[in-house]
């Protein structure tokens, strides 16, 4: 829950309580009144009165003590808030600084490659396909020849490729993994994204025969993990692929234009596994 909301949240339960202690210490005190006008009390009476102005009197010591607590909590709470801030300011700038080192890093590599092969995972999903063609992008801007190499058609890559006859240079970007394998050569550079196990990458075989690699990810490091690569980029915090590719095209080299096929498949592939910006990994947003 999100801070604003949790103070909110709590302001409304201390209001609460103290509307229920003076509704609880209000109702005695008009007892005891109404006890106070009524003549010719006797011993009996008096010491029953005694006895409630005893109670009341322990109520509202107990609600003052219970206010008092709750309103040390929440002074505590908010010398803790900006603590909390400054941490989640200060992970962001570290993010910020992480991107654009990796971003300066991958445009080093591709200068001294020859082409660019760029996979996802078999069977790819929106977010797959979506941080391959940002990463193509990446290529595209460095002057590099560039190919995605996807497995057999799925929804994703379908709905997407449907734009690509629109936008120049696009019918040629996906490739099977057969023709991705006769691409690599010593000099390419191949780049997986939204997987780092070997064995489920959409073309194993021009995996396999390349020897630079760039590893991008958001998933937690498994045991079987992608051998020698030259860079792994592996943020599990991150929300997809997409937005940490998003990121690094933002440093990469100023500026990048995105085409609607680009943009909207960075866009889809957030979107997706966000579930339209309501889920970060395993909490809510």
């Amino acid at each position: 829950m999100p801070t604003d909301e949790q103070d909110r949240v709590f302001g409304c339960a201390q209001a609460c309580a103290r509307q229920a202690a003076l509704l609880r210490g209000g109702t005695i005190d008009r007892v005891l009144r109404r006890d106070d006008r009524r003549p010719h009390r006797g011993r009996d009476e008096r010491a029953g009165s005694r006895g409630r102005a005893g109670i009341g009197a322990r109520h509202r010591s107990s609600d003052r003590r219970r206010d008092a607590a709750h309103s040390q909590g929440h002074r505590e709470g908010e010398h803790r808030q900006p603590h909390a801030q400054h941490r989640a300011a200060g992970a962001e700038k570290n993010t910020r600084v992480r991107a654009r080192v990796v971003a300066q890093a991958i445009k080093e590599l591709m200068d001294d490659a020859d082409n660019v092969i760029v996979m996802g995972h078999e069977r790819e999903d929106y977010d797959s396909i979506g941080g391959a063609i940002g990463v193509a992008a990446m290529a595209r801007a460095a002057g590099k020849s560039v190919h995605v190499a996807v497995s057999d058609q799925t929804v994703a890559i379908k709905k997407l490729s449907d734009l690509f006859p629109t936008e120049p240079g696009f019918e040629s970007l996906l490739i099977t993994p057969q023709a991705a394998e006769d691409f690599v050569t010593d000099t390419t550079l191949v780049f997986v994204v939204d997987v780092h196990r070997p064995d489920m990458v959409a073309a194993p075989k021009a995996l396999q025969k390349s020897k630079r690699r760039v590893v991008i990810d958001h998933h937690r490091r498994a045991s079987d993990f992608i051998e020698k690569p030259l860079l792994t980029y592996l943020e599990p915090a991150s929300s997809s692929t997409s937005e940490l590719v998003t990121e690094l095209i933002q440093y990469f080299v100023d500026p990048i234009s995105l085409n609607v096929v680009e943009a909207s498949a960075l866009y889809a592939g957030i979107v997706v596994d966000t579930k339209n910006f309501v889920v970060q990994r395993d909490r809510v947003l």
